[in-house]
Order: structure tokens, then C-alpha cells, then sequence
């Protein structure tokens, strides 16, 4: 294969021997090409090496499945991950920003005097020029989705009682239908 142009290189010659070739008398040349060669050989190697293995593929955790494993049956890393068949810290790492902290649990417990403070909160902060720059809609529409998610956590959800009212006529009327 010719060489670069200016190259001695002949036909049939390989680049690397035309390489040498040029670096002859020259300190730390060949020492340098040779380590080079070693490094292309080896990484070649270890991508042909990468390419043919048939590794199985590790076990995934299903973080859905150790969630509830953990906050339901109450089970230890140890326990999840041999379920799953992956290691403790697989199933720790997997899940450990999806557990509840103590101030989750303090969030849900209050959630509905938060929900109502925040909506005190925006609304106070209307004042006639705000009201003026802001489109109507946008502030009604938050006070009145915060105004629902609370009614919601203090159970007070007035379509899901007119669902159930409408739930127990029908059944009564069935009732008496039957009788």
C-alpha cells in the first residue's frame, strides 16, 4: 500500500514498517511508535473482546415493585433484593428518594391548612394594580384549584357525595324494585 506522498514507502510495504523506517536515529521514536502499536492492539482487542461477549444483562429493579414491598410489607433492602435478585444497595439506590421523610409525613397530615395558607396567601397578594396587570382568569383559576385540592383533603368533595347520594338511590330503588 503506498505511503503518504514523500514517503519512502514501497507497494506491498505496510504503514507501520514505512513508519519505522522514517523514525530510525531518532531517540524515543521507536520506543513511542511501539507503545503506540501495543495501545491500537490492545483496544482492539478489548472492543472485538467487548463485542462477542454474551454477557447476560444485570437485573433491573423495578422501582414500582420495591416501593411497595418496602412501604407496604414493611421488608429490609436484604428481603426486596432477594425478590428482585439484585444486591441491597441496587434496591437502596433504586428507591431511596422515594421514600417518605418525616416531612412528607408532616405535609400529608397538614396538607389541606398548607393547601388553605398558600391560597391565603396568593389571594393577599392581589392587590388592584396586580389585578389589573394579571389576566382575571389566571387568579381565579388558582384560587379555585387550591380552594378544590383542600375541600378534597378535608373530605368535603361535593361531587364525589352527589356520586354517592345517586349511588344509594339507585341502590334503594333496586331494592324496592326487587321487594
Amino acid at each position: 500500500m503506498p505511503g503518504p506522498p514523500g514517503s519512502d514507502n514501497k507497494a506491498g510495504q505496510s504503514q507501520g514498517y514505512d513508519i519505522e523506517n522514517r523514525t530510525q536515529g531518532k531517540p524515543g521514536c521507536i520506543e513511542s511508535i511501539q507503545h503506540l502499536k501495543n495501545w491500537v492492539e490492545s483496544n482492539q482487542m478489548t472492543a472485538e473482546s467487548i463485542k462477542n461477549t454474551n454477557k447476560p444483562t444485570k437485573p433491573r429493579v423495578d422501582k414500582s415493585k420495591a416501593l411497595s414491598l418496602k412501604l407496604n410489607n414493611n421488608l429490609s433492602y436484604k428481603q426486596i433484593a432477594e425478590i428482585q435478585g439484585v444486591t441491597p444497595q441496587a434496591i437502596h439506590s433504586a428507591i431511596k428518594d422515594l421514600l417518605p421523610t418525616p416531612e412528607t409525613k408532616t405535609y400529608k397530615e397538614h396538607r389541606a391548612d398548607i393547601l388553605a395558607n398558600i391560597q391565603y396567601k396568593l389571594l393577599s397578594q392581589l392587590d388592584s394594580d396586580r389585578l389589573k396587570k394579571m389576566p382575571a382568569a389566571s387568579a381565579v383559576l388558582a384560587a379555585c384549584q387550591l380552594y378544590d385540592k383542600e375541600r378534597l383533603e378535608r373530605g368535603m368533595s361535593s361531587e364525589n357525595i352527589q356520586l354517592i347520594h345517586a349511588d344509594i338511590a339507585k341502590i334503594k330503588g333496586q331494592v324496592k324494585a326487587g321487594e
